[in-house]
């Protein structure tokens, strides 16, 4: 009897992944390719496994790290692509996609399913960051000095007077201050304010966090996500006129648990069988990636490994290496033969 019931479970599992797949057979248009039925939307009703209760007196040992997805690893490319998800349909998105459209639901439709509303600044998850929040971090103009100059003309000078009329113009709020910007200055400055924004193709890395810990009722070793972040390069750094030493940073932390329902609905193409794509829920979960620790939780304010062993890159893999051995190890070595 268990079998059989695991059995039909894998079965509607897989005929809810496979509709998108399955209905290219069918359809009578390419409109049609991504549209279900009523039946199979009834069917499709699948949720994230939900994590089971663990009870702070089962938990022996514990130990929170931070690690760094890079996408150059090929691995990681089903979390990097498809760059252009205009020109393969909804239903392919990258993960980058997939959260800034979910975080924007979450703006306006908080109460939806697939949306996002717990976003933070930082891994501690203590300050929120809005949607206007991050799309500043996002986004921005870069005027040439020709576009200044003419701003002067009209006498919008200073650092503070500019700023504000690019972030209106960001805001495509120019027009609703006509006292401020004349048609003529507006009509003058389009070809200036064209946004620079930060997209999928910019993103470099994933930074994650997560524990794991030693259940000692179950006698076994896991892990559980906790935050995850797209990283890459800050926005002011694409200025032609930036001269700095560039750094990879997150641009936001997302409580990983607030977006599970948006990553199971949110397929990845499965390259070895695309009638049954993987969910980013799953492959997150599953740990389908490959991640190098750059950070423990310590005594030395969780200090990076880079500040501790500068200037030396073998060095540090070595010490991600270690901490990782270290925490492998530990479940082996409460084993007795």
């Amino acid at each position: 009897m268990p079998s059989r019931f695991i059995y039909c479970f894998v079965l509607l599992f897989s005929m809810s992944l496979s509709f998108a797949q399955s209905n290219i057979l069918n359809a009578s248009s390419p409109d049609d390719i991504d549209r279900i039925n009523k039946e199979q939307e009834e069917l499709d009703d699948s949720k994230p496994l939900p994590y089971g209760y663990v009870d702070k007196r089962d938990i022996m040992w514990s130990k929170i790290v931070w690690e760094k997805i890079d996408l150059n690893q090929k691995l990681n490319y089903p979390l990097l692509y498809p760059l252009d998800s205009n020109r393969l349909g909804e239903d392919r998105q990258s993960l980058f996609q997939v959260l800034i459209n979910c975080i924007k639901k979450g703006a306006t439709e908080p109460d939806a399913e697939d949306a996002i509303t717990e976003v933070y600044s930082t891994s501690y998850f203590q300050q929120k960051k809005d949607y206007d929040e991050i799309q500043n971090s996002l986004k921005a103009i870069f005027l040439p000095d020709v576009a200044l100059d003419l701003l002067g003309q009209y006498g919008i000078t200073g650092t503070e007077n500019v700023q504000l009329f690019l972030n209106r113009a960001l805001a495509d709020e120019l027009g609703n201050y006509p006292d401020l910007y004349s048609e003529d200055l507006i009509n003058q400055m389009k070809p200036y304010v064209i946004p620079t924004e930060i997209t999928g193709a910019d993103i470099t890395a994933y930074l994650i966090k997560g524990i794991w810990y030693f259940d000692k009722r179950q006698g076994a070793l896991k892990y559980r996500l906790i935050g995850i972040a797209p990283a890459g390069y800050d926005i002011q750094t694409q200025n032609p006129t930036y001269s700095g030493d560039p750094k990879v940073i997150p641009y936001f932390w997302v409580w990983y648990k607030d977006a599970r329902n948006a990553l199971h609905q949110a397929k990845v193409l499965n390259s070895e069988n695309g009638a049954k794509p993987l969910t980013f829920d799953h492959l997150l979960n599953s740990r389908r990636f490959d991640a190098v620790i750059y950070k423990t939780q310590n005594i030395y304010e969780d200090r990076e490994i880079e500040n501790y062993i500068q200037d030396n890159a073998l060095m540090q893999l070595l010490e991600a290496r270690r901490i990782k051995d270290e925490i492998r190890n530990f479940e082996l070595d409460l084993w007795a033969y």
